[in-house]
């Protein structure tokens, strides 16, 4: 049975306020697809409010559909220490899903 990929739809631009006032900007980086039963890769870009790389984050995600039922799925990001991090995630569909991002920097936690 041939498997389609088919392109997942993910917020491409998050923003958060920060604990410290300055506020980053998460941009997806590749084209995340599906394919059934295989992980979804995903690259997140961090940069400050002055287009630098954030590269001493720890970053967390969660990833639901906002018009289907799937619950949540965990994404744990690693951080390639130049601003860019990434993860996989076992997607049970293919559609649209929401990538909500937790980010834990200095102590602090912030969401996006």
């Amino acid at each position: 049975m041939k498997l389609k990929k088919l392109i997942i739809l993910l917020l491409i631009t998050l923003f958060l306020a920060g604990c410290s006032g300055s506020d980053l900007t998460y941009v997806v980086e590749n084209d995340p697809v599906f394919t059934e039963g295989k992980p979804t890769e995903i690259v997140l870009r961090a940069e400050n409010d002055e287009g630098e790389a954030e590269t001493e984050l720890e970053l967390t995600g969660e990833m639901q559909m906002e018009k289907e039922d799937y619950g949540t799925q965990d994404v744990e990001f690693t951080n390639h220490g130049d601003g860019t991090y990434t993860g996989s995630v076992l997607l049970p569909a293919a559609g649209e899903w929401v990538l909500k991002v937790t980010t834990l920097t200095d102590g602090d936690t912030s969401i996006a």
